[in-house]
């Protein structure tokens, strides 16, 4: 706030944004001491024929381990589809 003229305006104007949902506060996540997490977020555009990565960077997931798998089937099956529609369709032609 202080690099605004006038400070109260600009809290003004940040509360108008929040009462409208222009802008979505996000909460601090705190941790342990020393531990070390990582959080990314991203904002899809899911259309018709494929989904779109607007925002966010590039992830190299094999830089990351991870504590915890995913053990039920089922949800481990639905990972693995595509939300490409396209694929999709190409994948319940094989099927039948």
């Amino acid at each position: 706030m202080n690099s605004f003229e006038d400070p109260n305006v600009a809290r003004l104007g940040l509360k108008e944004c929040l009462d409208h949902d222009l802008l979505i506060p996000y909460p601090v996540i705190v941790e342990k001491p020393g531990a070390v997490v990582a959080q990314f977020k991203v904002t899809v555009i899911i259309t018709k024929g494929k989904t779109t990565a607007l925002t966010g960077l590039p992830i190299d997931e094999a830089l990351f381990k991870s504590e915890h798998t995913i053990k039920d089937e089922d949800i481990l099956k639905l990972l693995t589809l595509s939300m490409d529609k396209k694929e999709q369709k190409k994948e319940q032609k094989k099927v039948t």
